[in-house]
């Protein structure tokens, strides 16, 4: 399955500007909560379910929360329909208008309903909010009503597996992103209205803003030691974005690793810098990779879901559940359909769902469940 990268390059004497874009879609899940980590807990209310009955679950999206919450003592509590007045993030200014929000940096804020909770209110107090390498929420909820409700504690916290991106417009970018941006989805993701070398789908998945010509995703600085056993680069970032070294000895047929940093998040400012150690190499290339939090994949309906997850800064968690007869494969190249193999990871199984563990990731990777 496809994740949602960009890359920027750069070699070991000079910066090169070239740019791989990576793009996927992503169908609308019933739920994005993990079938196991799903419960919040409050004193006056008890366990609460987000997961729902399953069809009626929380999805937490790029922009907005959807979806509903159980708890066998209070009944349903809604998060908001998924689709806010102004078709980016809801207002909470009227009963039709109402939900809780998600900022690109994990923070929940915003209002759920429930008739026999009254409002819930996911304010700055309570800080809930989600790890974005990990989907663990934290943080407690108040309710007028209720009390406090805590999203994790000692015995159980809830989890997201995906950030969904919501609807979509006809060329594959969020809805809510092109209204953030142009007040329009009447746009062409391949145009570059500001002529700095990037397109706008490209400043979608880098995070930089389309309209801005100083904003980009670009090496700004590299240094190497005496016979490149170093390697210190520093790049564009934005708050949103981790991002990835990768390198390779020649790009004639580049075969890209990870530098062994795994995920690197971005610092405060307005870029960041990584160094690492190196063995010596006559010449040595490297890429800079923004990754998109909690890395969303391609559904199909009515098939077993295939979740991607970062567990750590140099691990993901590929899983499914343990249903029917189904294999994962592998491949690392789209473009030739016969390169779909058995993967070869050590798979295990727990709790109704299979997994496997990828440390470190390298290159590229695509998956796919297969019933001969």
């Amino acid at each position: 399955m496809k994740t949602q990268r960009l890359f920027i390059a750069g070699l070991a004497l000079a910066a090169l500007s070239t740019l791989n874009l990576k793009f996927s879609t992503v169908h609308a899940a019933t739920t994005t909560i993990d079938s196991v980590n799903r419960y919040a807990y409050g004193a006056n209310v008890g366990w609460m379910n987000w997961t729902g009955d399953t069809a009626n679950g929380v999805v937490i999206g790029e922009y907005v929360c959807s979806g509903y919450i159980y708890s066998a003592n209070v009944g349903w509590i809604n998060l908001g329909s998924g689709s806010p007045a102004n078709g980016i993030q809801y207002q909470n200014n009227s009963a039709t208008d109402f939900g809780v929000n998600q900022d690109g940096l994990g923070n929940l804020r915003g209002y759920a309903y429930g008739a026999n909770t009254g409002w819930i209110n996911f304010e700055t107090t309570g800080a809930p909010r989600i790890n974005m390498i990990t989907g663990q929420m934290s943080g407690y909820v108040w309710s007028a009503n209720c009390g406090w409700i805590s999203l994790s504690n000692a015995v159980a916290y809830v989890k997201t597996d995906v950030i969904q991106k919501g609807a979509l417009a006809p060329d594959g970018l969020p809805i809510a992103w092109l209204l953030t941006y142009f007040g329009t989805t009447n746009v062409n993701a391949n145009a570059d209205p500001t002529g700095k070398g990037m397109t706008i789908a490209q400043d979608y998945l880098a995070g930089t803003d389309p309209n801005n010509i100083n904003s980009v995703f670009r090496i700004t600085a590299e240094s190497f030691s005496s016979g490149g056993t170093s390697a210190t680069l520093t790049w564009n970032s934005v708050p949103t974005r981790y991002y990835t070294i990768q390198k390779t000895p020649g790009l004639s047929s580049p075969d890209w690793v990870d530098s062994g940093l795994g995920l690197v998040s971005p610092s405060a400012g307005s870029t960041t810098t990584a160094g690492f150690t190196e063995t010596t190499a006559p010449m040595q290339f490297y890429r800079v990779e923004a990754v998109r939090p909690l890395i969303s994949v391609l559904q199909t309906p009515g098939l077993p879901n295939l979740t991607i997850t970062f567990v750590g800064p140099n691990s993901v968690v590929v899983s499914w559940p343990n249903t029917g007869s189904y294999t994962l494969q592998q491949n690392s190249n789209l473009t030739t359909p016969v390169g779909w193999t058995t993967s070869g990871y050590s798979m295990t199984t727990a709790n109704g769902t299979n997994s496997i563990t990828i440390t470190p990731p390298t290159g590229n990777l695509f998956f796919r469940l297969a019933n001969p």
